[in-house]
């Protein structure tokens, strides 16, 4: 067809660049209208997906009651209700739903220190350094109650006394709805093992698992600042 031909598909009911109402099928008896829907508009030159069926109460029309382009386009109450139906929705989403969530936390006068019992180390002085790494540590943010799992390490090097294994068990346990910042768990485990154990020197490491995209990690040391006089002095004499 070429450049200025009319076009094998007129549209009736409408002008130019407006919105068709009526579509005739090329080949269809005069006044047949089509609209977009049904199968019956494939071969028309538009996609299958925007197919034509006849309106309805028109010549060829099933009469079913479905609103036509026109209408549903002259009809705008519910492009009224949609917007009222969001602006709902957005209020919705201003409101801090979670300010009032709060889980069970505890203080951290409900970390167990009394549990933690101490056994003779038979080796003082050998260097001996001793390890202890759990993958189940948990606690919970203080603010929230959503709880931070972490890989524990715990490092010493004993002087007289090791930490007897299921106190500790039980110890770190006892964290587990302690309302504690992830940097204050290291120096409260480090506090709470220097003073039961007196090591040489001591490091506790957290490795927290990734929450809101943040992987933490948080190391406290310890190193008994008189047991390195005590060796100067002796190394002197």
């Amino acid at each position: 067809m070429g450049q200025g031909d009319p076009s094998p598909y007129p549209l009736l009911g409408s002008q130019r660049g407006s919105v068709p109402n009526r579509v005739l099928k090329k080949g269809s008896p005069e006044g047949r209208p089509l609209l977009r829907g049904t199968p019956s508009g494939r071969g028309l030159g538009v996609s299958p997906r925007y197919n034509l069926y006849p309106l309805p109460g028109q010549e060829g029309g099933q009469g079913d009651g479905r609103k036509s382009v026109i209408n549903l386009i002259e009809d705008t109450s519910w492009v009224r209700e949609g917007i009222s139906d969001s602006a709902q929705k957005g209020n919705r989403m201003t409101e801090d739903r979670y300010a009032s969530k709060r889980f069970d936390i505890q203080p951290e006068d409900a970390i167990d220190v009394a549990v933690l019992e101490t056994i003779p180390f038979d080796y003082p002085g050998s260097g001996t350094e001793v390890v202890y790494e759990t993958e189940e540590f948990t606690a919970v943010c203080p603010w929230t109650g959503l709880p931070d799992f972490g890989r524990l390490t715990i490092r010493y090097l004993p002087q007289d006394s090791l930490v007897e294994l299921k106190s500790l068990k039980y110890y770190l346990t006892s964290f587990r709805n302690v309302g504690i910042l992830q940097e204050h768990v290291v120096n409260r485990i480090l506090n709470d093992l220097v003073a039961l154990l007196k090591p040489v020197s001591m490091a506790v490491e957290a490795e927290y698992r990734e929450r809101g995209g943040i992987r933490g990690r948080a190391v406290a040391r310890y190193r008994n600042e008189n047991r390195d006089k005590d060796d100067a002095e002796n190394e002197s004499q």
